[in-house]
C-alpha cells in the first residue's frame, strides 16, 4: 500500500514473517530518500508510538503503531508469494511491472539514484539483477549487426497440472530451418526452474545468445520473457 500525507497520519505495521517465511518491510519515504523501518523512530520521519509483541514462535512478531511526519510516505512489501524476490514483491505491492532501473524506481516514486543507494545498502542482489537486465538490454540495442536474428521466447501461464509436472524445468530447444537442433537452454535450479534466474547454453559453444531474461511474478509461477540471438531461420521449442 501507499500512503501519502499531507499532516500527520498514523500507520500500523506488523513485521510478522509471511506464508513461506517471506520477509516483511517498511519503506518509508521522505524528500525522495527511502529508509527500511527498523522497529525505532526516525528524526523528522516517523515517531513509533507503541509497539506490542505476540510470542509465536517462528511467527512471533511486533506490531508497531507509527505516526508520519508530513509529507513522509510509507510502503508496506514483502517477498513475493512465488518467487521469493523483494523486487517482484514491490510490483505487486505497487501494481507495477518492474523491468529495469527505470520502472523500479518509478514504483518507489523516488530517483533511480535514490532506488539503487536503498537497494545497494538493503539487498544487493536487488543491483545485480536490474544492473544485468540494463546491460541485456544495452545488448538488444547493439545486437543484430550480422546476419543473425532474434527470438523471443515466453515461458508460463502453465496449468496446475503442468507446473506439478515439471513444466518450468523444460528446456528450450533452438532449432535451426531445416528443423535440426543446434542449442539448448536449460535452467540452472533443479526445483523452481525458469522461476529463477540462471541458465546454461547446450553446447557452450552454440551459436545462440541470450540478450534479456525477465521473470514477472503471478499466479503458479508468473512468466518469463526471453529474448535470443540466433542465425537467421531458427525456431525456438518450447
Amino acid at each position: 500500500m501507499h500512503t501519502t500525507t499531507q499532516s500527520s497520519s498514523s500507520v500500523a505495521y506488523s513485521n510478522k514473517l509471511g506464508a513461506r517465511k517471506r520477509r516483511p518491510y517498511l519503506l518509508v519515504i521522505r524528500d525522495g530518500v527511502i529508509t527500511t523501518f527498523a522497529g525505532q523512530s526516525i528524526p523528522g520521519a516517523l515517531a513509533v508510538r507503541s509497539t506490542s509483541y505476540k510470542k509465536d514462535g517462528t511467527w512471533s512478531h511486533a506490531t508497531y503503531d507509527i505516526l508520519l511526519a508530513p509529507g513522509v510516505r510509507a510502503l508496506a512489501v514483502r517477498e513475493h508469494f512465488e518467487t521469493g524476490s523483494l523486487v517482484d514483491g514491490i510490483a505487486a505491492a505497487t501494481s507495477t511491472r518492474i523491468v529495469d532501473w527505470s520502472s523500479f524506481a518509478a514504483a518507489l516514486g523516488v530517483t533511480v539514484a535514490s532506488a539503487r543507494a536503498w537497494a545497494q545498502a538493503t539487498r544487493p542482489q536487488i543491483v545485480e539483477r536490474l544492473d544485468k537486465v540494463e546491460a541485456e538490454i544495452a545488448e538488444v540495442e547493439d545486437a543484430v549487426a550480422d546476419d543473425s536474428a532474434t527470438l523471443d521466447v515466453s515461458i508460463g501461464g502453465y496449468s496446475r497440472r503442468d507446473t506439478e509436472g515439471g513444466a518450468w524445468l523444460r528446456p528450450i530447444v533452438i532449432e535451426d530451418a531445416n528443423g535440426g537442433e543446434i542449442a539448448r537452454l536449460l535452467p540452472e535450479d533443479q526445483k523452481y526452474g525458469w522461476q529463477q534466474d540462471g541458465f546454461r547454453i547446450v553446447p557452450t559453444n552454440a551459436p545462440i545468445r541470450v540478450l534479456s531474461s525477465t521473470h514477472t511474478g503471478g499466479p503458479r509461477g508468473g512468466h518469463r520473457s526471453m529474448r535470443v540471438a540466433v542465425p537467421a531461420g531458427c525456431v525456438a521449442r518450447t
